[in-house]
């Protein structure tokens, strides 16, 4: 089995393992943005030993996926980094796609709170600075932090990312297992 495959298919496995051992916690569902806005999932994760996956997905006021991207980077970040990373490539997609109106979602707080701050760890200072100077060239635009649930969609592309490398859905995913992982876990409790 090739390294993609491989990497692909243990992910699947541990996500069985860790459905099936979870703790029973009602953490709140992803909710739709306002109309006229689209909303931006972000997440970072470890594709392997030695790299880190992006993965993002953004949908309308309908829960309907308009683009998904997924990234990797040949090196294996600090969490706090990988998710400000995510954050930069996201807001850099979004700006070369022409969106106007955007809310970008993290399940890490420390990164959103960076975005609403003038307070930013030193760890991610540099990448912070980038994000801000990029979210000034939206209309409008703004950062919101979310449980993990309700960001699984982007986590499930930053977890393949190892298979898919640097690549930009429109209107799609990767293909039907992922796009069914996707919708499910937009859209159950």
């Amino acid at each position: 089995m090739d390294t993609a495959m491989k990497c692909f298919s243990d992910w699947l496995a541990a996500l069985e393992k860790y459905n099936q051992t979870k703790p029973e916690t009602r953490e709140e569902p992803w909710k739709a943005p306002a109309i006229g806005w689209i909303k931006f999932n972000i997440d970072a994760g470890w594709t392997g030993e030695s790299s880190t996956g992006f993965g993002f997905v953004a949908r309308d006021t309908r829960g309907v996926l308009m683009v998904a991207g997924s990234q990797i980077e040949e090196q294996r970040m600090d969490p706090l980094l990988a998710e400000a990373m995510a954050l930069r490539w996201c807001l850099m997609t979004a700006k070369e796609l022409g969106m106007d109106s955007v809310i970008f979602e993290s399940d890490s707080l420390s990164v959103i709170n960076a975005m609403r701050t003038d307070s930013t760890a030193w760890t991610i200072q540099t990448v912070i600075q980038d994000c801000k100077a990029l979210a000034r060239s939206f209309p409008s635009i703004s950062f919101s932090h979310v449980r993990r649930k309700a960001n699984s969609p982007a986590h499930i592309l930053a977890s393949v990312a190892c298979k898919y490398l640097s690549k930009i859905w429109w209107d799609s995913t990767p293909n039907e297992k992922v796009h069914a992982l996707i919708v499910d876990s937009t859209f159950s409790d």
